[in-house]
């Protein structure tokens, strides 16, 4: 196709040029032809156009351009706080408003002319050529103009600790620019994609610690990080990381763009690269501006005054004594910290404090309401790391370390806590969880944990679960097992199927070349499979978030009587294939006992402590959620 892009040049611009030309795709620029009549082209992509350009662009490209791609931003949502992502259907850009909050913060004129550039697109071209409006989170990558992670990289290249306000309800989103190129050839020319506006951003969600933390894990730089209240540091005059319009980044991605095969880079692989970029070739930034931070941590230390130190709240004030983490389901951004009453002890029943709380797939599930939960508060930790501080009698001692039982009744006869319990109970699903300071658990209910698997304890339940679902198939079997996604689940279920001596393939959509979680691209191997150069697999398993995408292709490739296992049976598999859905945790007391087994039989070899962690503060529970993809993240209530 013949494209024409209209935009900047130097930072999405060259990366607009790069992805049409690698897609075969024949590109000039308005600077190739300035002042000349308005070629012909197929596509006219605009970049951030303002109304006056989009208006003439109309009037000059009118029967000459088959397919308009306005690149708009997210700038044009309202930057206020939200329970889940901005989707384009949220805000119409027909709407001739402009939001107070907006307005008082300055960006007025700024966000009025998204808003109005969209608006005069869709009233100009109205009838005379298909649109697109493509909403990029925020942009970022080597060349960006705003140097939005340049922010993080100086500061942790100038060495620690780096100084980050305290705004654990902000998260905001972002996109490579690469990305956003790909997003716009994706599109282009597709009949599908004309009359649509999308959203384009990566898959993570980012907060100040985890945006700062991956980055200095590119570096792979040891430093801390410190917090100040953020009243205090908006006081004080200095300037967000991310700028105040960071919530408005917070927006969903459009599955269309999946459908046409776009899918976003890595996020941990791509922020490493772009770290060490902006190392090599840093930005100029306020140095004093840098000793204001230093100073204002300095001053708010002594008082006690800094966030996130561990048995500290946000405002200085000391963590409950005892405290509760809860959640509404269905609101995903309701995760609080709340004070508890005080457990009363029932002898003989053990009392424990809580040491680590899992944040992952789970959890986020729970916030979304995909469980079949009461809509009400509920404690989460559906694993835990637990310590014994009050011994029941007979039961484990003062000391020892235990997982707690994540599903009940436990089924133990003598049990009195499960008494009258007929039906499951998932403990951090649809009933409490283990996420207080210190409560009572059933002797029954506690795993003992080994010393030497404090660090991978987490990771019992999970694998447990795999135990559960899968143990049976691999034994049977002896065919290939795919596994999608990029998380310690996957990665527990490729080491398991190679102890039933399996042969193991890790896929997503692209092939990633990740020094310790590479994977093949879908594509490719479903190409393979139909060449006959790679034989069916027996199983897959899908932890990933291409459950239909996925199961739609399977329906041709997998075995006659292959399984097919993950959260939720897709939509789109063939009810003559075999599905299992993956439990939470451990159903039984005897699986979490085979999974620590497994665990310290592979930590003999492997480094199984990397699939744990990190593990974040209590008060920044939030942070979790934006930790590493690879691992499982914990909240940490240890010093």
């Amino acid at each position: 196709m013949k494209v024409l892009y209209v935009g900047e040049e130097d930072f999405v611009g060259a990366e607009m040029r790069k992805a049409f030309v690698e897609a075969g795709h024949d590109l000039t620029s308005s600077a190739d032809g300035a002042g000349r009549p308005a070629p012909v082209c197929d596509v006219l992509v605009a970049f951030e156009p303002s109304p006056a350009v989009i208006k003439e662009l109309v009037a000059r490209f009118r029967g000459k351009a088959g397919h308009l791609v306005h690149i708009s931003s997210h700038r044009v949502y309202p930057a206020v706080p939200r329970d889940r992502p901005w989707t384009p259907p949220d805000f119409d850009a027909l709407a001739d408003t402009l939001d107070s909050d907006i307005a008082a913060a300055g960006f007025a004129a700024e966000v009025a002319a998204f808003r109005a550039a969209e608006r005069e697109m869709r009233l100009a071209v109205r009838g005379r050529m298909p649109w697109t409006v493509l909403r990029p989170a925020m942009i970022e990558g080597p060349n960006d103009p705003y140097a939005h992670s340049a922010w993080f990289v100086n500061r942790i290249v100038d060495g620690g600790p780096v100084v980050l306000p305290d705004d654990k309800t902000l998260i905001y989103r972002h996109v490579a620019a690469a990305d956003l190129a790909r997003a716009a050839v994706a599109v282009a020319g597709q009949k599908t994609a004309f009359e649509r506006t999308l959203n384009v951003v990566s898959r993570g969600i980012l907060s100040y610690w985890g945006h700062a933390a991956m980055l200095r894990d590119g570096l792979r730089r040891s430093v801390g990080f410190r917090y100040v209240p953020a009243a205090r540091w908006q006081a004080a005059g200095l300037p967000l990381p991310v700028g105040a319009q960071a919530w408005s980044s917070f927006i969903e991605a459009s599955p269309l763009l999946t459908k046409l095969r776009w899918e976003p880079l890595d996020d941990v692989a791509f922020l490493a690269h772009l770290a060490r970029h902006l190392e090599a070739l840093p930005r100029p930034y306020d140095r004093a501006e840098r000793e204001r931070e230093r100073a204002l941590l300095a001053e708010l230390e002594p008082a006690g005054e800094t966030a996130f130190r561990p048995g500290r709240a946000a405002n200085g004030a000391a963590r409950p004594k005892h405290w509760q983490l809860c959640g509404w389901p269905g609101q995903p951004n309701s995760l609080s910290l709340r004070a508890a009453p005080e457990p009363a002890a029932r002898p003989p029943v053990p009392l424990v404090k809580t040491l680590q709380i899992a944040v992952g797939a789970v959890e986020n599930r729970v916030l979304r309401g995909e469980f079949d939960t009461a809509a009400a508060p509920l404690v989460l930790g559906h694993n835990a790391l637990v310590e014994v501080v009050q011994s029941g009698g007979a039961g484990p001692r003062v000391g020892q370390l235990a997982i707690p039982l994540a599903q009940l009744p436990c089924g133990d006869d003598g049990c009195a806590e499960c008494a009258g319990t007929p039906l499951p109970r998932n403990p951090g699903i649809d009933c409490d969880g283990y996420a207080f300071s210190v409560h009572p658990v059933a002797a029954e209910h506690l795993v003992r944990v080994p010393a030497d698997l404090r660090r991978a304890a987490l990771l019992a339940h999970p694998l447990a679960a795999l135990l559960d679902v899968l143990a049976g198939p691999l034994a049977n079997g002896s065919g290939q097992v795919w596994v999608y996604g990029v998380g310690a689940e996957a990665t527990l279920l490729c080491w398991l199927a190679e102890e039933f001596n399996r042969s193991v393939v890790r896929a997503e959509r692209t092939a990633n070349r990740h020094n310790r979680f590479a994977t093949e691209a879908h594509d490719a191997l479903v190409r393979m499979v139909a060449a006959g150069t790679l034989a069916k697999p027996e199983i897959v398993a899908d932890f990933g978030e291409m459950a239909d995408e996925v199961a739609a292709a399977f329906n041709d490739v997998l075995a006659a009587d292959g399984l097919y296992c993950g959260w939720r049976r897709p939509e789109t598999l063939d009810e003559a294939f075999a599905f299992r859905a993956l439990p939470a945790g451990a159903r039984t007391r005897k699986l979490l006992d085979e999974a620590l087994a497994l665990l310290r039989k592979w930590s003999q070899w492997r480094d199984v402590a990397v699939l744990s962690g990190p593990g974040v503060p209590l008060e920044a529970a939030w942070d979790g959620f934006a930790a590493s993809s690879f691992s499982q993240a914990f909240v940490t209530v240890e010093a």
